[in-house]
């Protein structure tokens, strides 16, 4: 009989004891119980299953309140198969249950004659889903990797750090034949730690790609947007006068950043950001990528505020 994981929860020891000897009788072998929601999310956290089987009135948490957490605790690459346990039988009840998660239900009445096929029909349909998600994540993994050789972040599609490397040097060879100054801005999201610690990462990954969009939208058409880290942009770009490398011209950007709500498939999230600029005027001493980064990292640590703006030349501190 399969390997699959399955966990059943019924504040009631007897009955959730009933449906597991049901299940080992039948030949299924990883089969775990518990009697409170709050300890099924504990040993999901530990050990995920493919299959889970809860009644819909529990005093803690009911059946359908417990599988939507498994949802939200369930990885990016796992699916489990919720089977909701009830004794009510209106077409309002069942149908509430449908639309807030529950994959398919067994009516109490019926539990000895519908357990054994519903429970078979359900993993296969969660072995279906668990196999296309894994090889959706293989085929995810190559193109990470083929974005990485082609200089590319896999999340957002914009440069990554070897691309910035290159931009910089571009940028400022083209600055010195034609004149100007090359900018460099950093963009710090500073509350990313906390967005993560509380969002899974498709989560994080569609909030960097909104921000990766608005930064785009902000910036002129031949400037270089790259993303160096999960919480850190840059932009290097070309001005034909170094004077236009000033506060009016970068406050823009960030006040379209700065406490503003993206849009994700969790809701709408915040961000706040911090940023610094150096500019390199044409003539002067070239600069490499990780001199420019620890340049605006300093100069974000010395703001007053961590949301302010800072903006000074390269040669004046180099």
């Amino acid at each position: 009989m399969s390997e699959q994981s399955i966990l059943i929860v019924d504040d009631a020891k007897f009955s959730a004891a009933l449906v597991a000897k049901r299940l080992t009788n039948a030949g299924f072998k990883d089969v775990r119980t518990a009697n409170h929601s709050r300890d099924a999310i504990e040993l999901l956290k530990n050990r995920a299953c493919d299959l889970l089987i809860a009644d819909w009135l529990m005093p803690d948490m009911d059946g359908i309140e417990l599988c939507q957490n498994v949802r939200e605790i369930d990885s990016d690459h796992h699916f489990t198969y919720c089977l909701l346990i009830t004794a009510k039988d209106g077409n309002d009840s069942l149908n509430h249950a449908l639309e807030n998660g529950m994959d398919d239900f067994i009516l109490k009445s019926e539990l000895n004659q519908q357990l054994i096929p519903r429970v078979k029909a359900g993993l296969r349909t969660s072995a279906a889903l668990n196999h296309a998600q894994k090889r959706n994540a293989t085929m995810q993994q190559e193109v990470n990797k083929l974005l990485a050789l082609k200089g590319r972040d896999e999340a957002t599609g914009l440069g990554n750090t070897a691309h910035a490397c290159d931009a910089v040097t571009r940028v400022q060879k083209h600055a010195d034949a034609r004149g100007g100054a090359t900018s460099y801005m950093t963009l710090q999201i500073q509350n990313w730690d906390q967005i993560a610690s509380e969002y899974r990462n498709v989560v994080c990954n569609e909030l960097g790609t909104q921000v990766a969009k608005k930064i785009k939208s902000l910036v002129r058409p031949l400037d270089e947007v790259c993303r160096l880290t999960r919480d850190e942009f840059a932009i290097i770009a070309h001005f034909k006068d170094s004077n236009d490398c000033n506060l009016s011209t970068y406050r823009r950007i960030h006040q379209g950043l700065d406490k503003q709500a993206f849009k994700t498939s969790a809701g709408f999230i915040s961000v706040s950001v911090a940023c610094a600029i150096c500019f390199i005027d044409s003539g002067a001493k070239t600069a490499e990528l990780e001199q420019l980064i620890q340049f605006n990292h300093a100069q974000i640590q010395n703001c007053e505020t961590r949301q302010a703006i800072a903006v000074s030349p390269w040669e004046q501190t180099a």
